[in-house]
């Protein structure tokens, strides 16, 4: 085997996946003298073409090409293929005799193949060409394409091989991104909650338009600056860093994912409550640390003002002197006051969450009589067919004193249709009732031990006045007929007395009568 002369073409001496069937391409080095270059290939011309159509003729060499993979098409110098890879067949469709006929502008549709044309032209003069172009197969699909084309020796001809590298999964892949970026950016710009991401030193990477608005920083302001320093409060600082040691660390998942209470700094040093929520993308060896942060000030002071008037009304309803229970729409106890207890001699803890009908058998336990009466105006029994009215009930429970309890009913909600429960209110009205008997006994006094004496004395002074005793003086006439004036005043009044009464206990009737007779 003769050795190969120093400086000679490494193409000489193997095949090539950029010749054809019948041709070799032997590019030229650049960078060389152009005397060196004149000067070798006037050396070794002669053995080039020899070499070249052995090589055309070889089996390896027809194999390799046929078979390369890569999309490569040999033009001369009027734009026609000459040869054309496996590849080339495949990704276009073509058969090798079909791809010889096809027109330029076949192949690259766009401006009738005339850019493509201008730019293999621009090829022989600068050798090496790199562009992007649109492309269609024999079914008429269009697809996007990247082309290198450079120049090339063949049977002494100068000749272009073109690599054509289908690029449309790269730009699906690139327009998907994009507008995967383009949703990202839509939400951050969209969302409620300030979103800040972070990498593992600290450094903010996102700061989206919430957070501006939240932290007063822009996001050009904000972003490549610790967060420590933009939105932690001092006194918060050193157990930040140690959270986000802890993250870096793969040992936060007592903080990743979890509502957590917090408090944040705003840019003019304000403190403010805040609830956050972290989470972590990792992308190959680094990681990123994103925090989703919801101003909660609001709702704090809401959650304060509610706390403290309810524990104004929970002091309102202990101190009152009625007993209450809360049932709710089901029928549970969900509140007893103090009154209550106070009254049936039952805590609160035990009754609440009970259905009303355990209440009502506690009761019944206590006092057969009165529990039908507290089962009613807890909603058993006969409530079930309560109306929207408010309904009263007097009973009566057994103690150390006997005690008289009146009963008042109501639903609540809008229109009181009872969407929010039912509430029960229980009065002690013993003093009530002990007047009432008191009143009654003073009605009964006065009906008999004063009206009975005060007949009797009328008749008398009617038999005297009537002489029918004796005769009487003048005198005796007008003192008879004072002390009969003021017999029937009294009788009047003990009339009066008595029509209150039966007013009060509606056992009078109504009567129509006319006004004129009354007026005049």
């Amino acid at each position: 085997m003769s050795r190969r002369p120093r400086g000679g073409s490494a193409s000489a001496g193997r095949p090539s996946t950029a010749r054809s069937s019948d041709t070799a391409c032997a590019p030229q080095r650049g960078g060389r003298s152009e005397a060196r270059g004149a000067m070798l290939r006037r050396k070794k011309k002669e053995s080039f073409e020899a070499r070249r159509q052995r090589l055309a003729k070889s089996d390896a060499y027809r194999a390799l090409f046929e078979h390369l993979p890569d999309c490569l098409l040999i033009y001369d110098q009027e734009a026609r293929v000459v040869d054309a890879t496996v590849g080339a067949l495949e990704l276009f469709g073509y058969t090798r005799s079909e791809l010889g006929e096809v027109e330029l502008c076949d192949l690259y549709p766009q401006d009738g193949g005339r850019s493509l044309r201008e730019a293999l032209k621009s090829v022989f003069g600068n050798r090496v060409g790199r562009f992007e172009i649109q492309c269609r197969k024999k079914n008429g699909e269009i697809f996007p394409a990247e082309i290198s084309a450079s120049r090339c020796q063949a049977g002494g001809e100068s000749m272009i091989q073109v690599v054509v590298r289908d690029v449309g999964q790269t730009v699906r892949i690139v327009r998907c991104l994009r507008e995967n970026d383009e949703i990202t950016r839509s939400i951050l710009n969209c969302a409620l909650d300030a979103i800040i991401s972070v990498d593992v030193t600290g450094d903010v990477l996102e700061f989206n338009p919430a957070a501006e608005k939240m932290f007063e920083y822009s996001r050009a302001e904000a972003v490549g600056c610790a967060a420590a320093d933009l939105i932690v409060p001092h006194g918060l600082r050193e157990q930040y860093h140690a959270v986000l040691r802890r993250c870096v660390a793969g040992k936060g998942e007592d903080w990743l994912g979890r509502r957590i209470e917090s408090l944040a700094m705003r840019r003019n040093g304000r403190v403010f409550p805040v609830e956050l929520r972290i989470g972590r993308v990792r992308r190959g060896e680094t990681q990123t640390f994103t925090a989703y942060l919801s101003d909660i000030s609001e709702r704090k002071e809401a959650v304060s003002r509610l706390a403290e008037e309810k524990d104004k009304l929970s002091a309102i309803l202990s101190a009152t002197s009625d007993g209450m229970v809360l049932l709710d729409g089901s029928g549970s106890v969900l509140y007893a006051n103090r009154s209550f207890e106070e009254m049936l001699g039952c805590s609160a803890e035990v009754i609440c969450g009970s259905p009303a009908a355990d209440l009502g058998a506690r009761l019944m336990r206590l006092d057969p009589d009165p529990a039908d009466a507290f089962a009613f105006a807890l909603g058993v029994g006969d409530a079930a067919r309560a109306t929207e009215q408010p309904l009263f009930r007097r009973c009566r429970i057994s103690g150390d004193v006997k005690r008289t309890l009146r009963v008042s009913w109501l639903a609540l909600g809008a229109e009181t249709d009872g969407r929010y429960g039912r509430l029960a209110v229980f009065r002690d009205v013993t003093w009530e009732d002990e007047a009432h008997r008191a009143k009654d006994d003073l009605i009964g006094n006065v009906s008999h031990e004063l009206r009975t004496p005060l007949t009797s004395i009328q008749g008398f002074v009617q038999l005297m006045s009537e002489e029918k005793a004796g005769p009487i003086s003048a005198k005796q006439h007008k003192v008879l007929g004072i002390i009969g004036e003021n017999v029937e005043r009294l009788k009047q009044l003990v009339g009066d007395l008595l029509d209150v009464d039966r007013v009060a206990t509606a056992s009078l009737s109504a009567e129509a009568f006319e006004l004129d007779g009354l007026l005049r």
